[in-house]
């Protein structure tokens, strides 16, 4: 820029741009993992026993969730004649299931049956948790089971693996406070470079690149130093 090179100058904030664009896409990726995971602040099992009971309780809502769909169902397709009350009452909604099995169709009947015996085999796993009768590992083969199933086993995809992380939620949390911040930053400098980049001429824009450069040198410096902090220590 000092030398009036304003093309390579243009070239090379396209570049880094582009380089930006791209590491934003990545860490989405990677932001999108952790969601999907639930490794999340305040989230994360630290224990076998809080482990468990993120299994139980993420399971019981999936079940829970299929259960009134199904009786639902059941109630609209006459199968069955009033939907129970109160809803999450379980009890009372696979009493439903079952006298809807026995007047539905063919298709129907037999989901309503299939969904009775897999809710025997979450009762199982249910009450080993509630019991404390059963390990982690024990846990984990039952999911696997329950998620493994051709004809009910997607009620199951939601529920996350039993794995414990120790210290993970103050790991999370310094995690996305400061790649978060981070990205923010690389967005700001983002900015920086659109703006000049949307100059037909950069002639008398040199103080504002230079100090746009300078922004997006400290930028990669703070990553520098996140990068083995967060990744390889």
């Amino acid at each position: 820029m000092g030398q009036g090179n304003y093309a390579k100058a243009r070239r090379s904030l396209t570049f880094t741009f582009a380089f930006a664009c791209l590491f934003l896409g990545i860490k989405s990726v990677e932001y999108y993992g952790k969601i999907s995971h639930d490794i999340l602040p305040g989230r994360i099992a630290e224990s076998d026993q809080q482990a468990k009971a993120k299994v139980l309780r993420e399971s019981e809502n999936a079940v829970t969730n299929r259960l009134e769909r199904l009786a639902a169902r059941a109630v609209s397709t006459k199968a069955a004649e009033k939907y129970p009350e109160p809803k999450d009452d379980s009890t009372k909604l696979r009493g439903l299931l079952a006298e809807a099995a026995d007047k539905a169709k063919d298709k129907d009947a037999e989901e309503f049956r299939a969904f009775d015996a897999m809710f025997k085999q979450f009762d199982v796993m249910k009450q080993g948790i509630l019991k404390e009768e059963t390990s982690l590992q024990q846990v984990e083969d039952q999911l696997k089971k329950l998620q493994g199933n051709e004809q009910w086993g997607y009620v199951f995809k939601s529920v996350h693996d039993p794995h414990p992380i120790l210290y993970g939620n103050i790991f999370a949390s310094c995690y996305f406070l400061m790649t978060g911040f981070h990205a923010l930053h690389v967005i700001i400098g983002m900015i920086l470079f659109a703006i000049v980049l949307k100059q037909s001429n950069l002639q008398g824009w040199h103080d504002f690149v230079e100090n746009s450069g300078l922004y997006w040198h400290f930028v990669d410096l703070v990553w520098i130093f996140l990068f083995p902090l967060l990744y390889i220590v």
